[in-house]
């Protein structure tokens, strides 16, 4: 089984300024290789304020992208890129005889499915709670 991760398509704003995406259906995640940060991309200010009175000092050690203070690639555009994961595919498939009035007992009977990713232990006692494991 193969998991792909595009993210969402790009916004009309993202696309006019020019921000990298992957292609019109999908922008794709801002991840840095190196300091592991999740980027982003500067939005331009909906409206230009006039500075009045003194500036106020730049803050140091900020990057425009946000990578880490100390990262290689500070400075550097983001570069999109997709998510992907691989594993086997297990399908377990318990088949049950109902009557055969149940589609006329709907309220009764119902379809279900549950799909886990692989780490997960399911165990009776995190049944009702799955994200607890």
């Amino acid at each position: 089984m193969r998991w792909l991760n595009e993210w969402q398509p790009p916004t009309k704003i993202q696309k006019d300024t020019g921000a990298p995406y992957l292609h019109d259906g999908a922008r794709g995640f801002y991840l840095c290789a190196d300091c592991g940060h999740s980027l982003t991309w500067p939005e331009p200010s909906a409206t230009k304020k006039k500075d009045k009175g003194r500036k106020k000092p730049a803050k140091e050690g900020r990057d425009l992208y946000e990578h880490a203070p100390k990262c290689p690639r500070r400075g550097q555009q983001p570069v999109p890129c997709a998510i992907v994961a691989a594993s086997k595919a297990v399908t377990l498939r318990i088949f049950v005889d109902l009557p055969l009035d149940w589609e006329q007992a709907s309220d009764r009977y119902h379809r279900w499915g549950y799909s886990r990713p692989p780490p997960f232990q399911w165990t009776p006692s995190n049944r009702n709670n799955p994200s607890s494991s």
